[in-house]
């Protein structure tokens, strides 16, 4: 077996005291960088790993639960972190909460895995360091704490997941636009790098093209995941010659962005122009007009993965790690909660219903 590097050993081959060391892994700020720097190149040279080494540490118990996410000022993850938390202390777990706003954030996130001080992660994220290193963390650590994600793409899933169906649910929310008889409906996606935005774009060009329904240059627009970004898209929209009957937005933010941005500017809500969103967030029944949307079932994805990492945690203390098999996957149903802020258009022809209806 491999002896780990010790504090002693970073210490000998930087030149400093062990002391020294442990300032440079809790509080780095308070060492000089050129001692700092040292100290840093001697960690990586001897691959060490701060707090314990190696087998030991797997078999210790933190009793906390790390839970990522990027933005923690999103309402959107108000329930889920509720779920989260009952299902956590129910259990006995404390919650530790990191964001991923900044590179930072990253190295936080890393560090906690790699110096086990966590029991488990509860990913509601996708981070670019996981992706990396994923492979070479379980290499070095015989297996990272577990982890579980809330993941918007199904396909490449490396560890287990809870998800939803976007690219179904936008697919639904946009017929049901349709089926309300309206036929110039526009999109206001999300950012092209994000999965979830890809997805739900997917299916709003799916139900356009399964009802022959054009898309026109002006009938998609970008727009990022927030109310201003809403509010900026519905500004430059009202600007077109010819406004569509409807728009499908992203989340539910961006669409209560834009009804507030189009009421500014005279353009009513649904009166002149229906508005779709896509979340459920915690206002959006009280928001005026109420908001038509796809409601996730938010505190019951933090339940489920809850639920989920603690099985997990379970049947590796029984020692059933099972890594050969694929990840278990849980996929939760979305909804279509009908309010105030789209209208049926009169004289329309009915489309059909097929299977793929929106639910109640």
């Amino acid at each position: 077996m491999i002896k780990r590097a010790s504090v002693a050993d970073v210490a000998r081959l930087a030149g400093v005291s062990t002391a020294t060391v442990s300032r440079v892994t809790t509080h780095p700020e308070r060492v000089a960088e050129p001692t700092r720097t040292r100290v840093l190149e001697a960690i990586a040279e001897l691959n060490f790993v701060k707090s314990a080494a190696g087998l030991s540490l797997r078999r210790q118990q933190a009793n906390s639960i790390l839970v990522v996410v990027n933005n923690l000022g999103n309402v959107y993850w108000s329930e889920i972190f509720q779920g989260i938390h009952e299902r956590a202390e129910a259990n006995n777990y404390d919650l530790m909460i990191t964001t991923l706003r900044d590179e930072r954030g990253e190295e936080r996130y890393m560090e906690r895995l790699r110096t086990g001080r966590v029991d488990g992660v509860i990913l509601l994220e996708q981070t670019r360091k996981l992706n990396e290193n994923y492979d070479a963390l379980c290499k070095e650590f015989g297996g990272i704490p577990p982890i579980v994600g809330f993941c918007e793409l199904p396909g490449s899933l490396r560890f287990p997941h809870v998800l939803i169906d976007n690219r179904n649910a936008a697919y639904r929310a946009t017929k049901y636009l349709i089926e309300a008889g309206h036929r110039h409906i526009a999109h206001i996606r999300g950012p092209e790098h994000l999965p979830v935005a890809r997805e739900r774009m997917a299916g709003f060009m799916e139900a356009m093209l399964e009802h022959q329904l054009p898309v026109g240059p002006d009938d998609v627009w970008t727009s990022e995941f927030h109310r201003d970004g809403g509010r900026r898209t519905a500004r430059r929209m009202a600007r077109l010659a010819s406004l569509p009957t409807a728009i499908f937005c992203c989340t539910d933010d961006v669409a209560m962005g834009a009804i507030s941005e189009l009421s500014t500017l005279g353009i009513r809500v649904p009166e002149d122009i229906s508005i779709m969103g896509f979340d459920n967030n915690a206002y959006a029944d009280v928001f005026v007009p109420a908001l038509t949307t796809m409601a996730q079932p938010r505190e019951q994805i933090g339940v489920a993965a809850t639920d989920l990492l603690l099985k997990v945690l379970s049947d590796r203390r029984g020692g059933r790690r099972q890594v050969s098999r694929k990840p278990e996957i849980i996929e939760l149903k979305v909804h279509l909660a009908r309010r105030n802020s789209v209208r049926e258009l009169t004289g329309a022809k009915p489309l059909p219903r097929t299977t793929s209806a929106v639910e109640d």
